[in-house]
């Protein structure tokens, strides 16, 4: 993992649609060089101009291999295809993978930052989603409880996403700037914050529903500890834990953890 560090990562994207071979095709077309991964994702040595290609976030979405694969742990789990919140939305990368996969009749994001939010919102549009309610709301915050339920069915959420800040640990081979500026204290502050927005997501899952939890972060901090800390003090069951481990594919290390209650 350190030495992987010294490499340069991949860039990746995952294929929409089952196109696999139209977007294969048009890349060897162009001689342009990738890596095949499964019949889904393509890796390249470098970023290349998708835009002059293909309809991004509809037909090919710009997401790392590990990050790709968080889904998997919902393969083997009755998802129904209910309601997906995405809590921690970000760029609304998670959001196309779960609908891609589940094709959710309700479909809510939030996130901290309003002007994420309104990126994000024109994406899942350009990936043809159909979002029933954005809303920006602070997840640390213990008010942020009646925040969300002004927003979400009364019923709960059958599957929750929170893909929480961190130290984006796992990452650092693709910005080494901030392995340089790493404080270890910083690894406290986000615990305390990723603590804290599980406890304000549990109320929203409904009977029988999931919890998605993910970090980009190699921390055990991060990672188990919170989980235990949730384990210990609410009526949570773990279901799957994994790390996913991108480095030998030169992708990103994520940590991934599916709870149900």
């Amino acid at each position: 993992f350190g030495i992987s560090h010294l490499q340069k990562p991949l860039f990746f994207i995952k294929i929409r649609n089952k196109q696999f071979a139209n977007v294969a095709n048009m890349l060897k077309d162009r001689g342009i060089s990738f890596q095949t991964f499964g019949e889904e994702t393509l890796g390249f040595e470098q970023h290349i101009h998708l835009d002059e290609l293909f309809k991004i976030d509809e037909e090919v979405v710009v997401q790392d291999i590990s990050s790709q694969q968080t889904i998997t742990l919902l393969d083997e789990h009755a998802i129904s295809g209910l309601s997906l919140w995405d809590a921690c939305a970000g760029s609304g990368g998670k959001s196309i993978l779960a609908s891609d996969r589940f094709h959710f009749s309700s479909h809510y994001v939030s996130d901290i930052r309003p002007a994420i939010l309104e990126e994000l919102t024109k994406r899942l549009t350009n990936a043809r989603l159909t979002v029933n309610d954005a809303f920006c709301v602070d997840l640390t915050n213990s008010l942020s409880i009646q925040v969300a339920k002004s927003h979400l069915p009364s019923e709960g959420v059958e599957l929750i996403i929170a893909d929480v800040p961190c130290s984006g640990s796992g990452t650092w081979g693709r910005s080494p700037e901030w392995l340089r500026s790493f404080n270890v204290n910083d690894v406290n502050a986000y615990q305390q914050k990723q603590i804290h927005i599980l406890e304000n997501l549990l109320p929203f899952v409904r009977k029988g529903g999931y919890l998605l939890y993910i970090t980009c972060s190699v921390f055990k901090k991060e990672n188990e500890d919170v989980i235990d800390s949730i384990v210990q003090s609410h009526a949570v069951k773990v279901v799957q834990q994994k790390y996913l481990i991108g480095y030998p594919n030169r992708g990103d290390q994520l940590f991934a953890t599916l709870i149900t209650l």
